[in-house]
This record gives C-alpha cells, structure tokens and sequence, in this order.
C-alpha cells in the first residue's frame, strides 16, 4: 500500500502541525506503509533546490523552487492580490500533486487541511480513480473570527467555511483530530460512518529513553510550551504570576508568536520578576527542556477553536511525566479528566488559575505523583503513534476494498 500524503505546511518548518505531520509519516512507514509526502507551493524546502527532501527516511516532494518566476508568497501579507495570487497556485499545485500520484502509482492520497490541500487532491483523485482521505485537524475560518473582527474577516471566514465543507463531503472518509471537530462536520452535512477521530499522540519511546534531571528546588517551576497567540491565554496568566510573586515560583515562556515583544514589554515595564521569557525550543530540545520543569500549564481562552482543538504540548508533558494543569475547554477536556490525569481550573477565570496553582505550590509536586502516573498510563494506551499508525491502516484497507 502506497500513501500520497498532501501537506500544506511540513519540516523544516516546526509548528504543532508539522510536528503532528512527520508523526503520522514516521508511525505509517514502522506501520508497513509506503509513505510520500508533497508540500504546498508556501513551504520551503531544505534548500528550494531540489525536488524532494529526504527527512527522517521519507521523502517530502516540493511545488516550491525559488526561481524568479516562482517567488516566495508571505503568509504574514493579508492583502486581496497576495490572497488571489495564493489561489492561483492551486492550478501548479494540482498538475504537481496529478504527476506525482500518476508516477509513483499511489493507491490512497491523504490531504490535510487546509482545503488548498483537499480540492487539490479530491481532483487529483477523480482524475485518477483513487482513493481521497481528508484530514481536519483546526477550522482556519474559526480562527480567523477570534484573531479579527472586521467585514473582511467575517467575509473570508463564511466563504472558507463553504469551500470547507464542500471539501469534507467530498472526501471518501474524513479523519479528525476531536470529538468537537466530529460534531462540527456532521453539523455540515458529513456523514457520521465516513468519520473517524484520530487523535494527537506522542512518541511514547523518545520519552522513556529521555535521562530525566531529578533535581531538588525550592521554586515550583511552571512552564507554557508553544505558540505566543492570543487563544492561548498568556495575558492572563502572567497577570496572575504577577499576584504571586510573594512565593517562590517561576514560569518559563517557551515559544514564539505575534504576541510575545507585548508580553516582554509587560513584564519588563511592570517588574513582573517571576516570568522568564525562553524564546523558541527546538523538538529536539525538548527532553532536557522537560527535565527542568515542575509543571506544564494550558491557559487557553474559550473560543469554539479551542473547544475543538486538542493540543499536543500536554501530552508531551504526560509521557515526560510531568503534571498537566489547563483551562477546561473542550480540547484539553477530550485529554484530561481533572484529578485523574491532570488539573483543571475554569477558563478566563483569574482567580481560579491563581487558586489551582497556589493549592500545588502548597501541596508540593510529590503530592500529584498518581496522577503523574495515571496521565503516563494514559498516553501508553491511548495516546501513541504506533496506536494511531494502525487506525490509518485500518481506514486505508476498507477504503480500498470497497474500491475494487
């Protein structure tokens, strides 16, 4: 079996997606699978010299070469022309995609949103006769609701939301990341057989082979791992580090976005001394990151993106065997039941951040040991790669039965 994975964004490039990305890839290939990747004409290469990179033993082809014909597309400039211009390239990208899946002769081509990825591929596939897998993991037109809140917003985001949805129902069978984002697609007209969720994972491996710093310190070190963006409820959380500066505990901000040059304004212009600024972490920084670390916190606003989104740095956090405390959106309540596997405290709601934290400063971190335990139990059995490989697997087989 051979699967054409269609990326919109892919390594070098390291965000959440593209992480969750060669994850998949990595799983499929130890999974028995024949795995090729193709990324959007907006992701660079390695080089933008070749046609494919070659990462972790996969190849990932690409529609991007830095020529003068071909010059970059800024995904910062939100201008109708660079929106059109970012349309156009749809037609290069489906001859790509057509000549690639017709060579290596693919059996299964996998997009993943956004649906640049998915009207690329769902033609390629009636072109083809083959098999036409879309996977969902965020609605882009649901964060661009939260982030702006103009005509021209509300405009591209109810036309995203249509070509969405025509995307989804076309697809032989969808895959989402949530039992929100499941909802979400029936509510569009998805039928419920031809849905399956397939969640965020962790290399369960990486973790226990990780050397782990068991070093005593008096500060209850917190840590937030990702991106600096405004669903993520950083403002608030360092308001409330601010209010406990008395004790003796530190957050280290890991991570980059639009946000963070205003966080280190305010931490710097209101002596907020308790709140450390790290900057971006490598993936493969990342165990000696969690060998430091106390607690990992989640402070996401409620927003219907983060209820249907589930994020992946808490479950890193559990395989590194760390305690997990988050806001109870619905994304991070698919992950964590609140005193099992992980701490709970009220969404947007200061004084219950400040209380949850206060009571684990008090109690001391070896009082949560079983709840560590549980949430590392957790992720083994529900929560792994190797898990999520044989789903694909599954999908995959009874797609291609039915098409014989």
């Amino acid at each position: 079996m051979k699967v054409l994975h269609v990326l919109y964004q892919s390594l070098p490039t390291k965000v959440g997606a593209t992480i969750r990305s060669r994850d998949i890839l990595l799983s499929q290939k130890s999974a028995g699978i024949d795995v090729i990747a193709v990324t959007s004409p907006f992701q660079y290469g390695l080089t933008n010299e070749n046609l494919y990179d070659e990462i972790n033993g996969i190849k990932y082809y690409r529609s991007f070469f830095k020529t003068r014909h071909n010059e970059a597309v800024d995904e910062n400039q939100k201008s109708v022309f660079i929106l059109f211009k970012k349309l156009y390239r749809i037609f290069s990208f489906i001859r790509i995609i057509y000549k690639l899946a017709k060579n290596e002769k693919v059996d299964v081509i996998h997009a993943h949103s956004t649906f640049f990825c998915g009207i690329s591929s769902w033609i390629v596939c009636c072109l083809l006769n083959k098999i036409y897998v879309y996977e969902v993991r965020s609605l882009w037109e649901e964060y661009r609701k939260v982030v702006s809140k103009n005509f021209r917003a509300k405009l591209e985001s109810n036309i995203i939301h249509y070509i969405e949805s025509f995307t989804i129902k076309r697809a032989k069978h969808v895959v989402v990341i949530s039992e929100e984002l499941r909802e979400n697609l029936l509510k569009r007209g998805a039928k419920d057989n031809k849905i399956s969720i397939i969640g965020n994972a962790v290399n369960i491996n990486l973790a226990n082979n990780t050397k782990r710093i068991e070093e005593k310190n008096e500060y209850l070190t917190l840590a937030y791992i990702g991106s600096v963006v405004k669903i993520e409820g950083l403002e608030l959380l360092i308001q409330v580090m601010k209010e406990l500066m008395h004790l003796k505990i530190i957050l280290k901000i890991y991570g980059k976005g639009p946000l963070l040059l205003d966080f280190e304004k305010t931490i710097k212009n209101q002596e907020i001394s308790n709140v450390i600024i790290m900057g971006e972490v490598e993936q493969e920084q990342l165990p000696e990151v969690f060998s430091q670390l106390d607690v990992i916190i989640n402070p996401r606003t409620k927003t219907k993106i983060t209820d249907e989104v589930t994020p992946l740095k808490p479950l890193e956090a559990m395989a590194y065997k760390k305690l997990v405390i988050a806001s109870d959106v619905g994304g991070i309540k698919e992950i964590i039941t609140d005193k099992y596997n992980g701490l709970l405290f009220k969404a947007d709601d200061k004084e219950s951040m400040k209380l949850l934290i206060q009571q684990v400063y008090d109690n001391g971190i070896d009082h949560y040991s079983n709840i560590i335990a549980n949430a590392m139990d957790y992720v083994k059995k529900h929560r792994s790669w190797d898990t999520n490989a044989l789903k694909y697997k599954a999908i995959y087989n009874k797609l291609l039965d039915k098409n014989l």
